[in-house]
């Protein structure tokens, strides 16, 4: 929808786009009724979609109105015909291009081609159009997988299709402005941010004219900086908002705010369009609050975050504990208030990416007051940095929705190293962009980088030389990316376009070569640059203004610049493309990416719980993980903090004292005292909350005096009875976690709550008591490779997360095999847990299993494991029953009720819900069986747990196991946990029941 100009002599309207038209709404006598419909354009093929139509936007120079058509088959993008392979898309297609309709309505022409949808259509302050386009590979093989900001131009194509050099080998497709990853993000609505009638817009006066854009698919508010150079727009881009809900558009108010408009549901679709809705009012109140501008690294162990304003000292002190760094390549700012995500395989992958803490040894502020600096370990690793900063108390506002008292920054290895050396001295920065002008307006803000231009300025009627280091990734810019594990279905070493790379260009100066000899090194794609450039008065750079901090002024005329060139196809350097010396680009290592690795302790992690739950006294007063006891500090975040804090919080809790943990001695009149925190305090009552979580309360008559404690209320002595062997499995504990719960993507059936520690405890060995001392268990893990969709049958995970966890116990060995275990494995395990598909069962299996079960070797068969397939009897006579031919299934909820609630892998149970399958119809004997839990299928009980002996050997079967959320669930776990141990003939069941909370969905 697009409003008509105020002056529009036809009264108030709205250009709506929708199905097979766009339509003109007016309001002739202006008393919001709308009164007459008009047809602005119309005629064209229809396509399949519900939705052809779609963006709109007045061009505030001549009125005329331009309009998105979506593509004709957005699965089939070149129109392939199956039965001769040859494509039906051509160019001169009016779907998948942009319409401009003359301001009398009475000429319609294609603008450009090569767009799939593009939601939104804008016009910016300088009178170049743009849109929101949404990506198009999802299903695709040949590029094009990234939601994007176009900038449309007369003439060029966007995309979609892209260019094939069979299907379409006559076109050249356009780069993208900005691409908004990781992927579906889903762009739909978008705005340029000016007020309305001369009125504010919104936010910091330097967010002034920058894009908006909605990312609907994960509730994401961007805003995007763009500046126009010769040779085209250069993005910067910001999260400046996370929502629960789907995010479709927005606007700036008369009073600069800003409206959400969010749909309810999950993504992709929502609710449709019966769902319920909200709208938000978002303001930028306290402007006279800092505001953090910039994040860069600046050198390889070096952090920087400028902010527009001074900081105060005060506000800082101790903030260093508080910051956390994430890493990794799929890392943002904001990734933790990410709620909602489409549940594609790409997104899963996304979401199971390594990623890693980075430690903050130490924080400063600058001597301006304006950077605050961190100090890490060297970093190389051209990822994403996502840094979370504490809000200084003084900053915090009260707001209608809470906000978290946190800021986050993004931070990437992107960037350019650029030295200037001018009468014997010598400056630095990291650039974001080698163009001086685009790196001057990406920097307003930052005092660091005004410094830098200001020398710029002062040297410019003097001999000067500016070096640039860093590397520029010279791939061919006008072939678009491929989406994650596709192809390409045709050669690009073979395309003579295709396969070239980029030439780097230079105008800081005339007396050195225009083009630049960059040469990748490897297989690499980026070449490394180190260029030096004489500058002088004549031939360099001309700073004639400066920008000023509130981001308004006369932006510097700051020649100097390195472009892209490919034939005479001159584009802007991305910034994305370019990368500081010290980066590197070797490929993420593979990593299941949930151990945070720590190589600053040293100890036995599950003997360190045992401390914290027993010897150590910690429970008593603290939370870690969702257990324990909320008195003390929650001290689940310790994870970001380094040894040395943590050693010293431990030893000396009275060197610092979180201030809401202050203590405070209340004398009584009757002689009495207590220490603890005051919860509540009236004319009527007072209430402390104690250690152990222990409340009292009293009358306020009764209290004689009150007085703050200088001591924390953690003992001095409580770290002085462990030993040193003790204190190392402790901090081991608090600051490694070997296993987070498996990150679930799937949305449909919804993930079951988590357990709660009531629900569980129970189950659970006494605090901090180590299991009965026995002989080293040898238990193998079997798998198949991966076969149903997300979050479902995931056996290789499986097999990570269970070798880890099993492994943290007490004389525990834990080997893996694939498909079926060899002889020599069989021979070494007293436990075989098979989660696969049973792909390898034949008859010399049969026979290894054989010797195994009669030696007394136990067998647990989680989910589809019992598969027998051609042999389902065969199987069934070792695994107790199996599935074959006519055997039956059901996805959803179900509920085990325990028909042997006293054999040892049951005792304690009479029901269980879960989320998972029920298999029924099986091969085999069932009266054989001892059945352990039944769940109610087709009106009657079938078997769904049940223990089987053959000989000496021992047999576990579970069908539930189909969703990778029922292995986190801690009450499944201690099924599973004592079938371990009983099918290996254990003394003691419960042996591995430490393990029930490790990475478990459980809450307090």
């Amino acid at each position: 929808m697009a409003l008509l100009p105020k002056s529009d002599a036809r009264g108030d309207g709205v250009i709506v786009a929708s199905k097979g038209k766009v339509s003109l709404i007016l309001d002739k006598d202006r008393d919001g009724v709308a009164d007459e419909e008009i047809i602005v354009a119309q005629g064209w093929p229809e396509i399949a979609p519900s939705v052809d139509a779609i963006g709109v936007a007045v061009d505030p120079k001549d009125g005329s109105i331009y309009f998105g058509l979506g593509t004709a088959n957005y699965a089939n993008g070149y129109l392939v015909d199956a039965a001769t392979g040859k494509a039906g898309y051509r160019t001169s297609l009016e779907n998948g291009t942009v319409q401009r309709v003359s301001a009398d309505f009475k000429k319609r022409e294609t603008v450009c081609t090569g767009t799939r949808f593009t939601c939104a259509l804008a016009f910016n302050r300088l009178g170049d159009l743009f849109a929101s386009e949404q990506e198009g590979a999802t299903w695709l093989p040949n590029g094009n997988p990234f939601d994007e900001l176009l900038h449309i131009q007369p003439g060029l194509h966007y995309g979609f299709p892209p260019r094939h050099p069979k299907h379409l080998p006559q076109v050249i497709d356009e780069p993208a402005v900005f691409e908004y990853g990781p992927q579906h993000q889903s762009t739909v609505g978008m705005i340029f941010n000016e007020g309305v009638n001369g009125g504010p817009s919104f936010g910091p006066a330097s967010w002034s004219g920058d894009a908006l854009l909605c990312g609907e698919s994960r509730g994401k508010l961007y805003r995007t900086k763009l500046v126009k150079t010769a040779e085209g727009y250069v993005a910067q881009n910001h999260l400046i908002g996370s929502l629960a809900m789907l995010l479709v558009d927005t606007c700036v108010t008369p009073q600069g705010d800003l409206l959400l408009a969010c749909h309810s549901g999950p993504p992709d679709w929502g609710t449709g369009p019966a769902g319920a809705g909200k709208i938000f009012r978002v303001r930028h109140t306290n402007k006279q609050t800092p505001q953090p501008v910039l994040a860069w690294a600046a050198a390889p162990d070096e952090f920087r975050v400028a902010f527009d304003q001074p900081l105060k000292d005060s506000d800082w002190a101790g903030a260093k504990e508080k910051i956390r760094i994430e890493a990794g390549r799929y890392v943002t700012a904001g990734d933790r208030f990410e709620v909602i995500r489409p549940g594609y395989q790409i997104v899963r992958d996304q979401m199971t990416a390594p990623r890693r803490w980075v430690e903050v040894q130490s924080l400063s502020l600058s001597a301006d007051r304006r950077t605050v600096v961190l100090r890490v370990p060297r970093q190389t690793e051209a990822v994403g940095y996502a840094i979370t900063l504490p809000t200084p108390a003084s900053w915090q506002t009260k707001s209608a929705i809470a906000q978290k008292p946190e800021m986050d920054v993004a931070l990437t290895l992107n960037g350019i190293q650029a030295m200037l050396e001018s009468r014997g001295q010598s400056s630095r920065a990291v650039l974001p962009h080698p163009s001086l002008m685009v790196a001057s307006a990406f920097t307003v803000g930052s005092a660091d980088h005004q410094t830098f231009f200001q020398q710029l300025d002062q040297a410019s009627d003097a001999a000067r030389t500016l070096t640039l280091r860093g590397g520029v990734n010279v791939a061919n810019i006008f072939v678009p990316a491929i989406q994650p594990g596709a192809s390409l279905d045709w050669d690009i070493a073979n395309d003579a376009f295709a396969s070239r790379r980029m030439t780097v260009r230079q105008d800081f100066s005339a007396n050195a070569p225009r083009e630049l000899t960059l040469k990748p090194e490897g297989k690499s794609t980026t070449a490394p640059l180190e260029v030096s450039f004489a500058l002088d008065s004549r031939t360099g750079i001309l700073p004639v203004s400066s920008v000023k901090e509130d981001g308004t002024g006369k932006m510097p005329v700051l020649r100097g610049s390195l472009s892209f060139a490919l034939d005479d196809k001159a584009r802007p350097i991305t910034p994305t493309r370019l990368f500081v010396p010290w980066a590197s680009d070797a490929p993420p290592k593979k990593s299941d990416g949930e151990t945070i690795a720590r190589t600053d302790v040293k100890g036995n992690w599950l003997h360190g719980r045992r401390v914290f739950f027993g010897d150590g006294g910690c429970v008593t007063c603290h939370t870690i993980r969702g257990e324990g006891t909320a008195f003390g500090p929650d001290l689940s975040n310790l994870l970001f903090r380094d040894r040395e804090s943590v050693f010293h919080d431990i030893t000396k809790p009275s060197a610092t004292i979180n201030p809401d943990m202050t203590g405070v001695l209340v004398k009584f009149m009757d002689g009495t005292e207590a220490s603890g925190i005051v919860q509540t305090l009236t004319d009527a009552k007072i209430v402390l909350r104690l250690p152990a979580n222990v409340t009292m309360e009293r009358p306020r008559g009764d209290v004689v005096s009150m007085e703050p404690m200088k001591a924390s209320l953690m003992p001095d002595a409580t770290a002085q009875h462990l030993s040193p062997t003790q204190m190392e499995d402790l901090l081991t504990f608090l600051l490694t976690n070997p296993l987070e719960p498996t990150r679930i993507t799937r949305i449909d059936p919804p993930m079951p709550p988590a357990r709660t520690r009531e629900e569980v405890v129970a189950f659970l060995p006494s605090s901090g008591a180590a299991p009965e001392a026995s002989t080293t268990l040898h238990i193998l893990l079997c798998i198949d490779s991966k076969d149903h969709g997300v979050d479902e049958h995931d056996y290789p995970l499986f097999q990570q997360r269970w070798s880890k966890l099993l492994a943290l116990a007490d004389n525990v060995k834990v080997t893996t095999a694939n498909v079926f275990p060899t002889r020599e494995q069989f021979a070494a395990a007293d436990v075989m847990v098979f989660y696969s598909r049973n792909s390898g069962w034949n008859a010399g299996r049969a026979a290894l299993l054989d010797e195994f079960q009669q030696r007394g070797g136990g067998v647990v068969l989680l989910h589809w494991a019992m598969a027998g397939g051609d042999d389902a009897l065969g199987y069934a006579g070792r695994a107790g029953i199996a599935t074959g031919a006519g055997s039956k299934y059901r996805h959803g909820e179900m509920e085990l009720n325990f028909i042997n609630a006293d054999h040892p892998i049951t005792r304690g149970f009479s029901k269980l819900k879960l989320i998972d399958e029920t298999y029924w119809a099986f091969h085999g004997n069932e009266s054989l069986l001892r059945v352990l839990a039944k769940a109610t299928e087709e009106g009657a009980p079938q078997t769904q747990l049940w223990a089987f002996e053959k000989g000496k050997g021992r047999v576990f079967g579970s069908i539930p196991g189909h969703y990778m959320w029922t292995f986190d669930d801690p009450l499944y776990r201690v099924i599973v946990l004592r079938g371990i141990a009983w099918a290996a003939r254990e003394k003691d069941v419960n042996r591995l029941l430490e393990l029930v909370p490790v990475g478990a969905r459980m809450v307090p």
